[in-house]
């Protein structure tokens, strides 16, 4: 298991990206991309020395299909992208991006398809939703050999602490306050 704790800055609006810019979180996933902006976001971001993630999902003006992450690959150029869809995770994946396979938790059943759906498309990193069901986060790492980050929900020190514990790789927050998290 990897000692390292990473925070990755969950960027809603103009204003959070620029703080995550400035921010020491080396990652960061753009939840609120666009067509006319994701190029321009995406090359400030390496700029900065970070990687990101668009969330293809909740992007606008892009497909969720071959022909647009095609596009999103070429031209956009991010580090990966992030998706509650198993086709999108499989054709992002062929592409050579990195995937984030969104998950929410809401009850045994949805736990179940989550872990077929990994096997399936053996995404990078799973992204639990809400971050703060410590339970759901030890039995997925219990049960599958997932990279699981904590999304969600996740508003304090001890959130983060709680996710970290029982077996989180990552935990995404869009709180501002906790990109400045250091661990030792």
């Amino acid at each position: 298991m990897c000692c390292k704790k990473i925070i990755i800055a969950a960027v809603k609006g103009d204003d959070s990206f620029e703080e995550a810019l400035t921010s020491p979180c080396r990652h960061i996933f753009l939840l609120k991309a666009n067509i006319n902006t994701a190029k321009q976001m995406v090359e400030r971001c390496h700029n900065a020395g970070k990687r990101v993630y668009i969330h293809i999902d909740l992007a606008e003006g892009f497909g969720k299909d071959e022909a647009s992450l095609q596009y999103i690959s070429r031209e956009v150029k991010p580090d990966g992208i992030i998706s509650t869809r198993i086709n999108v995770i499989r054709i992002a994946r062929d592409l050579g991006l990195k995937t984030v396979f969104r998950v929410f938790l809401i009850d045994a059943q949805s736990m179940e398809l989550a872990l077929i759906n990994i096997e399936k498309t053996h995404p990078d990193f799973v992204e639990l939703m809400p971050g703060i069901a410590y339970e759901a986060i030890k039995t997925l790492k219990e049960r599958s050999e997932a990279n699981v980050i904590a999304g969600g929900f996740l508003r304090t020190r001890e959130n983060l602490d709680s996710a970290f514990e029982v077996g989180a790789f990552a935990c995404s927050t869009s709180n501002l306050s906790l990109w400045k998290t250091e661990y030792q």
